[in-house]
């Protein structure tokens, strides 16, 4: 897939660890190699990701979740947001709790 957004997940990974800034390295090269053509593919690829309105929820470390919208059509994923993991979804909560 083309990946859209890397920049904004590595900008909130700058002041993290090596250990996060690497988990984002790796999430990144998994978007782009990916070759989804719908959710449950995504679902598949990541079993733990948390979904919130049409996006997936996912955590890059322990401090960090990214949260990618997919245009399978085109091809696209799309790092949205950023956000603090305590920040998440009640959808990746869930996935926490359950993990």
């Amino acid at each position: 897939m083309k990946l859209m957004g890397a920049p904004k997940l590595f900008a909130a990974a700058a002041g993290a660890s090596l250990a996060a800034r690497g988990a984002c390295a790796a999430l990144c090269a998994e978007l782009e190699a990916g070759d989804w053509a719908c959710v449950d593919d995504v679902t598949s690829s990541f079993p733990r990701a948390g979904w919130s309105k049409n996006r997936a929820v996912i955590a890059v470390d322990d401090a960090l979740d990214a949260v990618v919208a997919f245009n399978f059509e085109r091809g696209i994923a799309l790092i949205d947001t950023v956000q603090p993991a305590k920040a998440s979804t009640p959808a990746a909560a869930r996935r926490r709790r359950s993990a």
